[in-house]
């Protein structure tokens, strides 16, 4: 945030605003003034970038993507969470439990091509939400995002959405794209393992008629 503004100089010292928030001692510090700092950064993963390989120059950045699209399509869990200890409670129950911390932490990538277009699967590890973007007429600088997929449920307990294999993909750790030729189905499909719920997901990934 720019420092200057009164609006963030407000939120330093709200704990329900940036005042709660893990920032680095070390980045940020003003040259002209090492006592105080020019600049804050915080810690985690809110997002992913697209770098050139050439030079490593930034090419592309998600931004606030993952929180703000998680807020508009799946606003009950919004940097919720599990931890040992939650499985009487509901995900809702950790609503905003990230924010002051490391956010989403967006995690895992997969890529692959679906109707002739290059898709990328982006996994969050806190949120356990799974994002999908395409390239805009295969222009890597303009990525386009298509959807949200989240398989928990909010309507009951950790352990009742676990009984009821209905937990989803709890930490999507790692993920794996099959293309629809190397499918047994015939059709694309997206392999997500769930390091915290011990799951393993088939999802077949579908084109729909306004792609």
């Amino acid at each position: 945030p720019n420092l200057k503004s009164e609006r963030a100089r407000r939120g330093l010292n709200l704990t329900n605003q940036l005042g709660c928030a893990v920032i680095s001692s070390l980045d940020g510090l003003d040259p002209l003034n090492p006592g105080k700092y020019s600049s804050i950064h915080l810690f985690g993963g809110r997002g992913f970038s697209v770098w050139d390989a050439e030079d490593l120059s930034l090419v592309w950045d998600s931004g606030d993507d993952m929180e703000r699209l998680t807020a508009k399509h799946y606003p009950r869990i919004f940097n919720s969470y599990y931890e040992n200890g939650f499985i009487n409670d509901t995900v809702a129950g950790a609503f905003d439990g990230r924010s002051c911390k490391k956010g989403p932490e967006t995690e895992s990538l997969a890529i692959g091509s679906v109707g002739g277009k290059t898709v990328f699967f982006v996994g969050n590890e806190r949120s356990s939400t799974i994002f999908l973007y395409t390239l805009a007429d295969e222009d890597i600088v303009n990525l386009v995002f298509e959807s949200i997929h989240w398989s928990g449920r909010t309507d009951m307990t950790w352990g009742q959405a676990y009984q009821d294999r209905s937990v989803g993909d709890v930490d999507p750790e790692d993920m794996r794209f099959v293309s629809a030729s190397d499918s047994p189905t015939d059709s694309p499909l997206l392999l997500v393992v769930g390091t915290v719920s011990g799951t393993v997901s088939v999802y077949e990934v579908v084109q729909t008629k306004d792609e």
